[in-house]
């Protein structure tokens, strides 16, 4: 497994003031003979100078005052025509951070503000079975807002997660609980960028996914902070960003709290796999086969691999590399835990 790294000391850099020089002292001198003229004229230079200045000045202020006006008004959209076809002008959402885009409560997420990997689910085709209808609720998000925008959001990420499109069905489900922030939308979006996730070659996207995930788990801890369900899922997916350690921490916290959650047991185990600890991964999964009912897949998963694990001890050929130790392969062997809809 790829240990963190420690972050690069960020060297701090003095800050100098910047000083004028200092004032030098003024000598008194007594002007040479014949300079009376010399400095009447420079005398009337200065003031034919200073009178141009106050003049532009006058007709800058002036027009600044113009512009900020005009600048004013059309920002506020007041006194502009409306543009003809143009969408509708959106309400503030219903919750705090209305009129924020990708704050919650706010009726939509700006394309801007969306993270590279979102934006590129929305260029990629869609299944024929579901292009008429998914086409339909897309236009619904652009034209509509408030509630009927978040459920129509929330149509097509059951949309696509009903034909297996687990991406776009991510992506819609990420952008729906941006908008409401609810608990219970950002563990369905926590499950399905999960899902994604494990999905993926290891590499760029996947770390991206997993990033996501695990923000998406942490606001579900926020309010549900005795969620081990969650808990145990982001621990996994910390495993594919530059902090796998905290993922360790956070399996051994549900642990603590609930020594007998077979999820979190089964997948701990798979994390000593992955680090070559493969005595206290077997102690991991003997207990699964306790805890676990036989119908389980934690059961079944745990059975087989204590079967590898101990024939590789003794030297047999295997058929496929343990989960973890195959180097680049998809899925580390880890299984969510109580994904909601899945």
């Amino acid at each position: 497994m790829r240990l963190a790294e420690p972050a690069g000391r960020q060297l701090l850099q003095p800050l100098w003031a910047r000083t004028s020089p200092p004032q030098r002292a003024e000598r008194a001198a007594t002007p040479p003979s014949g300079a009376d003229d010399g400095l009447a004229q420079r005398v009337a230079w200065v003031v034919g100078i200073a009178a141009l200045l106050v003049a532009g000045l006058y007709g800058w202020s002036t027009w600044s005052e113009t512009w900020s006006e005009t600048s004013s008004t059309g920002s506020s959209g007041e006194g502009q025509p409306a543009t003809a076809g143009g969408p509708p002008a959106m309400a503030g959402g219903a919750g705090a951070g209305g009129g924020v885009p990708g704050g919650a409560g706010t009726d939509a997420t700006a394309s801007d503000d969306l993270p590279d990997i979102i934006k590129q689910q929305q260029g990629r085709g869609v299944p024929a079975a579901i292009a008429a209808r998914a086409d339909s609720l897309r236009r619904a998000t652009e034209r509509r807002s408030g509630q009927a925008q978040q459920q129509a959001r929330r149509e097509l990420a059951r949309l696509f997660a009903g034909v297996d499109s687990t991406s776009r069905a991510a992506a819609h489900q990420w952008q729906l609980a941006q908008q409401t922030d609810a608990t219970t939308d950002w563990e369905r979006a926590g499950s399905l960028l999960y899902d994604w996730m494990a999905a993926l070659d290891r590499g760029r996207e996947r770390a991206q996914v997993a990033r996501l995930a695990v923000d998406a788990y942490q606001r579900v801890l926020r309010d549900e902070p005795n969620n081990h369900d969650v808990r145990t899922n982001l621990a996994v997916a910390y495993l594919d960003t530059n902090n796998p350690m905290r993922g360790i921490s956070e399996i051994k916290r549900v642990l603590s709290e609930a020594p007998d959650h077979v999820g979190a047991r089964f997948n701990y185990g798979l994390m000593q796999v992955m680090i070559g600890r493969n005595a206290t991964a077997l102690e991991q999964f003997e207990r699964v086969r306790e805890a676990a009912s036989q119908d389980s897949r934690y059961y079944q998963q745990a059975g087989q691999l204590i079967q590898r694990i101990k024939k590789q001890a003794d030297g047999e050929p295997q058929d496929a590399p343990i989960p973890g130790q195959g180097g680049g392969g998809r899925d580390s062997g880890s299984l969510s835990v109580g994904a909601p809809g899945s």
